[in-house]
């Protein structure tokens, strides 16, 4: 039976709310099974799940408890919490300020520090600088801080 049109449309919820169902149960699964597996990427998979409109299921407080114990589990060595929590959590919630701060912290990390992390660390911080060159994209404000960041200043 294939579906179009209005009937399509009528069927997308459903599909939505099943394939999220499957994500969340999953993420769940996984952090009850290790979630210090890969230095805590199940937290961080949790960070962008709970950063759902609270109608959806989100939590962004559950989304920052997940980000601090990505930091723990990681012992702080990883851009990618940061950049998650700036991506999802800040732009939702419209917290410019607390965006700048955590794409300027993924800056920080040295790509050297981890020869096994180093590509991902290049590849992250990439993406920190393009999301701070355009976040007047993601926020409503007129009001754009000082978008140079640490690394840039030296």
């Amino acid at each position: 039976m294939a579906l179009d049109g209005v009937h399509a449309l009528a069927g997308l919820p459903v599909r939505g709310s099943i394939a999220g169902q499957v994500s969340v149960e999953g993420d769940r699964r996984g952090l009850a099974l290790d979630e210090r597996y890969e230095a805590g990427a199940f937290h961080e998979a949790s960070i962008v799940l709970d950063a759902l409109p609270t109608a959806m299921g989100g939590s962004p407080e559950a989304a920052r408890r997940h980000f601090a114990r990505a930091i723990e589990i990681s012992h702080d060595t990883r851009p990618s919490p940061y950049v998650t929590l700036a991506q999802s959590v800040s732009v939702q919630s419209q917290d410019r300020a607390e965006f700048v701060r955590l794409l300027e912290r993924a800056l920080t990390f040295d790509p050297d520090r981890d020869p096994n992390q180093r590509l991902a660390t290049v590849v992250l911080q990439r993406k920190a600088k393009a999301l701070l060159e355009h976040q007047d994209d993601f926020f409503l404000d007129d009001a754009s801080p000082d978008t140079t960041t640490t690394q840039e200043k030296r």
